[in-house]
């Protein structure tokens, strides 16, 4: 019974990271294409900072995707 249950709560919580996997690529996504626009529209910014700023946080954003990812992909 509980070796039951401890199947079903695993594969809730590995639904539940594939979800999280989604969000986090769906924020790179926007980081991504914020920098990109904002670099397109020529707004009063510095462009080189941004760039920076937009690529390391897309850059740490990528490593937690990839964590989460694996960890909803591993088999248990």
């Amino acid at each position: 019974m509980t070796n039951r249950r401890n199947r079903e709560r695993e594969r809730i919580n590995k639904e539940a990271l594939g979800k999280v996997a989604d969000f986090i690529l769906d924020l790179i996504k926007l980081i991504f294409a914020g920098v990109i626009l904002v670099g397109i529209i020529d707004m009063s910014v510095n462009t080189m900072l941004l760039v920076i700023v937009g690529s390391v946080i897309s850059v740490i954003l990528f490593a937690l995707w990839y964590v989460v990812f694996i960890r909803s992909k591993r088999k248990g």
